[in-house]
């Protein structure tokens, strides 16, 4: 089983940038795949970390080696002998290439002489080099290596020049990796908690490593230390625990995809039960939310903007709250404290000290109640829409309909007063359409708010909120320098 990391890496990566790292693998000649996995990994690991700059510019060199290399040698080749016309990518493939060439090498690497100074490319270099040669052909296309080649290949270039050559590159890498990888930021902010569960759980941390406690000692060792960056506010802290644990769990999707096991019922065979759930990432479907404000349900105001808010996190994010609930109440009453107490910082006029001492002006309650709202509210917008549907098929008075049922939906259409429910969408068949997609994207957001309530209802969390009060309070004078005396 890949570290925990690693499944993090690899969910992080877009299915179009795993494609690529798949075919590199599949790379193979008569003797065999021509990269090791080690070299392989080595190399994801610096494209997902966007730490990719060196190595683009020890590639650069060795493209220049292998250009002035080739067009000393018979045939007047350029850079493609080299990279294509080895099939393991090995040292001493690499070594005993350039030996038969015309090529300035030490027993270390090849040696490009530069008016400002020589250039060694080292043989144990090569085989990375060799791969990344391979991805930026499969991402940034031929011609892109192909131009660079060209200026490289220039008798009198420079150092200066191939370094200039280099960074072009590493930039139009950047711009195409822009949508197959998180942002910088993110992947920052996935490094510091991935290490502080690697530090608490092992190399083989899981998604069941990640729970409420887990949550809130990162926070506080964070602010602890005067240097909590990314990490100062604790809704944000929760929600990178969240995220973290959506990419492991596809992480452990595509782990179980990449290595299936025998499907069967003999179990001392080592054959499990096949359930596609087990195994099979989640299907990505379109965002409900995304839909209510998008043609042609944007016609029908469901919600307002403050609805619209307050619903982001608990259909995107269901399971996860479910599995860190007190962490999202924490978020939800001491997160929302805290937005006051940096608010009052940033008006240099507010007192920060009496925001404190004042507390949350929400309780937990509160935030499983504004949830039952939201579910109750969604209910009533699902029977209005469901009404305005059935008047416009003309099915109300079918036989098969339930009176009770129908009676409801036409009192929750009478009730709301919202833009869209009016007499005029009963009959105007354009309006159809508009009411099939409301539909449509209410019935995932009133399964998930309905999920949440459920979770909330044994009322275990109130247990620890008075403590909790006191701590986020110790928490908070400490992060904004609020003396006990004050």
């Amino acid at each position: 089983m890949p570290s925990g990391r690693g499944r993090v890496l690899a969910a992080s990566q877009s299915s179009a940038l795993r494609e690529v790292f798949r075919q590199l693998a599949e790379i193979e000649g008569p003797n065999g795949a021509k990269f090791t996995q080690r070299v392989l990994i080595a190399l994801a690991a610096r494209i997902v970390g966007r730490a990719y700059e060196t190595l683009l510019l020890e590639l650069c060199h060795l493209v220049r080696a292998a250009e002035l290399a080739g067009r000393r040698a018979p045939g007047d080749m350029g850079f493609e002998w080299l990279f294509w016309g080895i099939e393991l990518a090995r040292a001493s493939a690499f070594r005993a290439a350039f030996a038969a060439t015309p090529a300035q090498t030490t027993s270390e690497g090849a040696t490009l002489r530069y008016p400002e100074g020589d250039f060694e490319v080292r043989f144990g270099r090569m085989p990375m080099l060799a791969a990344l040669m391979e991805f930026l052909v499969s991402f940034l296309g031929y011609r892109a290596v192909a131009d660079a080649a060209e200026e490289l290949a220039a008798e009198d270039a420079t150092r200066q020049a191939v370094s200039a050559v280099a960074k072009r590159l590493a930039r139009q890498l950047y711009a195409a990796l822009r949508d197959h990888l998180p942002t910088a930021q993110a992947q920052r902010k996935l490094h510091a908690v991935t290490t502080f569960l690697q530090q608490e759980a092992g190399e083989g941390f899981s998604a069941h490593d990640i729970n409420d406690e887990a949550v809130l000692n990162f926070w506080l060792a964070n602010i602890a230390s005067d240097a909590a960056g990314d990490f100062r506010g604790f809704r944000t802290t929760m929600l990178a625990f969240l995220r973290l644990r959506r990419l492991l769990l596809e992480g452990d999707s595509l782990q179980a995809l990449a290595h299936p096991l025998a499907v069967g019922g003999d179990a001392q065979a080592g054959e499990v039960e096949f359930s596609a759930e087990a195994v099979l990432p989640p299907v990505v479907e379109e965002d409900p939310l995304e839909q209510l404000q998008e043609p042609p349900a944007a016609s029908i105001k469901a919600y307002n903007k403050r609805e619209l808010a307050a619903l982001q996190l608990p259909v995107a994010e269901t399971t996860g709250i479910a599995a860190l609930r007190l962490s999202y109440l924490r978020a939800e009453t001491f997160g929302a404290w805290q937005n006051r107490l940096t608010q009052a910082l940033r008006r240099e006029s507010g007192d920060v000290a009496a925001l404190i001492a004042a507390g949350p002006q929400a309780t937990f309650t509160d935030c499983v109640a504004a949830l039952t709202r939201l579910a109750e509210h969604t209910r009533c917008v699902m029977d209005a829409t469901l009404y305005v549907l059935r008047r416009q098929r003309g099915d109300n008075g079918s036989p098969t309909v339930n009176l009770d049922a129908f009676a409801s939906q036409r009192q929750a259409f009478n009730a709301i007063n919202r833009a869209g429910f009016d007499n005029a969408a009963l009959e105007d068949p354009e309006r159809r359409v508009a009411f099939e997609a409301l539909a449509n994207a209410l019935a995932p957001i009133s399964k998930a708010l309905a999920t949440l309530i459920e979770t909330f209802k044994d009322k275990a969390w109130r247990a620890s909120e008075a403590d909790d009060r006191l701590l986020f309070a110790a928490a908070f004078k400490h992060l904004y320098g609020v003396g006990e005396d004050q």
